[in-house]
């Protein structure tokens, strides 16, 4: 089986509760995104930075469909969405390499510091 994680919606949800009111009665009803990384190599550079990638285009999904794209100040929650759906999924994976990654990206931020 290869390793894999879920890119949920379901803190993301939380966080925009009063835009989300009632949209999610239960974690079931969250859109989520299962990643596979089990073909990539995450000692490498090019591993990591593939499911980087796989990683961010989940957490677009996601939150897509998490933030009514309607309404006034959408899309700075939508990128507070993503942002926080791809630290989790940085978290979740426990990889230093992956880690490290990330923390080049987001100014050298560790993701369970983000919190």
């Amino acid at each position: 089986m290869f390793p894999r994680f879920v890119v949920s919606g379901l803190a993301l949800a939380s966080l925009l509760a009063p835009l989300t009111a009632g949209a999610y009665a239960n974690a079931g009803d969250v859109p989520s995104r299962t990643v596979s990384y089990g073909d990539l190599n995450l000692d490498s550079h090019e591993g990591v930075a593939r499911l980087y990638m796989r990683i961010k285009s989940a957490a677009r999904e996601v939150c897509e469909q998490v933030v009514d794209v309607s309404v006034t100040g959408a899309h700075l929650r939508r990128r507070h969405c993503q942002q926080h759906a791809i630290e989790q999924a940085v978290e979740d994976v426990r990889s230093s390499q992956l880690t490290t990654f990330h923390m080049s990206l987001t100014n050298g931020v560790a993701p369970a510091l983000l919190r």
